[in-house]
């Protein structure tokens, strides 16, 4: 028996690091393009390195706990940081995809309600003192999936920030 041909997928979720934006020949975006219709594209990019070449001086861009476990060191002045170099970039993005003919938005994961992120009061270990931190970072729990179908009905490709709703935030 001959096997069966591959079914497209429906729904096609890439992630594009913020980084390598600049890298990424315009072959590359068409033959992005290409894979829509039939599959529905969620491009998710990042933004590490040019928020990071922003942050203020003195103060750390990661953090790490007496464990060796590190994250972003997310303040509010930060996350507006990083609110300002997502909108940017998802914008330039979904214009990339535009120009390839796909009907393409560009979103806030946090604005949209789309992502809930779960974030949670932190301590971290200073030297030898546990210091309580303001640090607005968490992992994404959750994808509001009906939420995701109808952005996705008005167009063939969306542009997320991964920025989320925080849940679980007791301060």
């Amino acid at each position: 028996m001959p096997p069966r041909p591959a079914r497209p997928p429906e729904l096609l979720v890439v992630k594009v690091g913020g980084s390598c934006l600049e890298q990424l020949a315009p072959e590359w975006w068409d033959r992005l393009g290409e894979l829509v219709p039939p599959a529905k594209l969620v491009v998710v990019h990042g933004w590490s390195r040019m928020v990071s070449a922003a942050t203020p001086a003195g103060q750390p861009d990661f953090i790490v706990d007496k464990h060796g476990f590190r994250s972003r060191y997310t303040t509010p002045a930060v996350l507006e940081e990083i609110e300002r170099v997502a909108a940017g970039l998802r914008e330039r993005i979904a214009a990339l995809l535009r120009e390839r003919g796909l009907r393409a938005h560009a979103i806030s994961g946090a604005e949209t309600r789309l992502l809930n992120a779960e974030v949670r009061p932190n301590a971290w270990w200073v030297g030898d003192e546990l210091v309580s931190l303001t640090n607005l970072v968490g992992p994404v729990r959750e994808v509001d999936r009906a939420r995701l179908d109808v952005l996705l009905a008005e167009s063939d490709a969306i542009v997320v920030s991964p920025l989320a709703v925080g849940i679980g935030l007791t301060r």
